[in-house]
């Protein structure tokens, strides 16, 4: 009985929202497919891949930006880097906002930069990432990367069969380290295996902002011993545990290192020491907004460093040619005595430009987190309500045939500029997102590259070596 009257309740509130009055307003929505009665668009966005569909959407209305209505919330897709420049970066005043997502808050994922709505907290927080990323700052991660990426060339060689699973550790290997400054022992190590879990708190959890918790947010109200009524609910609390863990255990784990002065250098260990000095710009950080932060890296950036990795490894294995050419270059500058260091990238040119068409040919992320607008705005003389999400769809703008010429094919020399000869494309931006967040992006673009030139002299140790 109790159900039938949560369904009931559940379907008047979903009639109600759906068939709100828009508001007025003398420019038109921007255009989108015909919109079914109360579910609007939602019912025709696939659960796989809806960034194909939105891009064949901008071709079939002849628009790079769409408007959509999920389940009365507008939304707004933007397809082309233009649409998306100018309204996320050039007005990111109004765009840097974020919605909320009840299901990551239910886990305790809130105190997250991602997922922060512009307010005290963000501006905190964001004081605390560019601190730790500056440009100077990169430099002390760099010895770690290059240290982990020799261990894992070391494990391919003496077992090649395994070299996936190797891949995998130094994915998580290098973002440990790069987070708390430790150096994990091998696959079995305890925080390989917490940070296993912590991957899967968010993989496996559902798409953000559409799980059943983030539509009907009101059911988080229901106590625990009816969780099992919401699976998402009960998927939720399963992991809040974990989440603790993943906070407490390697926090814990740096306060004893510092304590006991066997600290390495670290994105938590930098911030604590500059706290601890009083700077100014890291005042009203508590070890919780700490903890955070770090077990955001530790998750979010081992999932995306093990995925690009794999999808520069399948490049090269479709693109032989491309391999050797970059692999020629990497003999010429760097030999066979060592591996390449960030101090080699203003060499290697087309390595470089591999690197580029790498984040461009297949995005990890490619619709990114959306953003909110605080006020109405206009666009090309379209409508963009208040409090619209707005999503920056980088597969259609890496996929652009009016920006990249043949875009599905993997082509390093599209970056040569015009005035060596080239076609001068310009390189891809929606891999490191978009908007006034962060100020970050090179460096940690100079992160990655470096990544992905390690892994291009094991690919060519793994596939291509006689």
């Amino acid at each position: 009985m109790l159900s039938l009257y949560v369904l009931g309740a559940f379907f008047v509130g979903l009639v109600f929202w759906a068939l709100k009055p828009a508001k007025q307003n003398p420019y038109p929505l921007p255009p989108g497919p015909p919109a079914e009665p109360i579910f609007g668009h939602a019912r025709l966005i696939p659960t796989t891949r809806p960034e194909v569909t939105y891009a064949k959407w901008t071709k079939d209305y002849n628009s790079d930006v769409l408007y959509l209505n999920l389940l009365g919330k507008h939304a707004i897709i933007l397809n082309s880097q233009k649409a998306a420049t100018d309204l996320l970066d050039r007005r990111g005043a109004n765009y840097s906002d974020r919605p909320r997502f009840p299901f990551f808050d239910e886990m305790g994922w809130r105190q997250i930069l991602t997922f922060y709505s512009q307010g005290p907290e963000f501006r905190k927080h964001r004081r605390m990432f560019n601190t730790a990323f500056s440009a100077g700052n990169c430099l002390m991660y760099r010895d770690g990367q290059q240290k982990e990426a020799r261990k894992m060339l070391k494990n391919i060689v003496k077992d090649p069969t395994e070299w996936r699973k190797h891949m995998v550790f130094f994915a998580i290997a290098i973002i440990i380290r790069l987070t708390y400054g430790i150096e994990v022992t091998g696959p079995e190590d305890p925080l390989i295996e917490l940070a296993d879990k912590g991957g899967k708190t968010v993989s496996e959890g559902g798409p953000a902002g559409a799980t059943f918790v983030d539509i009907f947010p009101f059911v988080r109200a229901l106590p625990h011993s009816l969780s099992f009524l919401i699976p998402s609910l009960k998927f939720a609390r399963d992991q809040i545990p974990v989440l603790r863990a993943m906070k407490d255990i390697p926090f814990g784990m740096v306060e004893d290192r510092i304590k006991n002065k066997t600290a390495r250098d670290s994105f938590l260990v930098k911030v604590l020491r500059e706290r601890a000095q009083n700077a100014e710009e890291l005042q009203g950080l508590t070890d919780e907004d700490l903890k955070g932060a770090t077990s955001t890296i530790f998750t979010a950036g081992q999932d995306t460093t093990w995925s690009q990795l794999m999808y520069f490894v399948l490049a090269m294995t479709y693109y032989p040619e491309i391999q050797k050419k970059a692999w020629a270059e990497i003999e010429s500058v760097v030999g066979h005595d060592r591996l390449p260091e960030f101090s080699d990238q203003p060499n290697l040119p087309y390595l470089n430009n591999v690197v580029k068409e790498a984040f461009r040919w297949n995005l990890v992320v490619p619709l990114g987190i959306p953003h909110v607008n605080n006020k109405d705005d206009e666009y090309n003389g379209y409508f963009i309500p208040k409090g619209s999400l707005v999503i920056a769809n980088g597969y259609a703008i890496h996929r652009d045939a009016a920006v990249y010429k043949n875009p599905e094919r993997f082509d390093p020399d599209r970056f040569i500029p015009k005035e060596q000869g080239g076609r001068g494309e310009p390189a891809p931006e929606a891999h490191f997102g978009f908007g006034r967040r962060l100020k970050m992006k090179e460096e940690l673009k100079s992160l990655l590259t470096l990544k992905l030139h390690l892994v291009s002299r094991v690919i060519h140790d793994l596939f291509l070596a006689p």
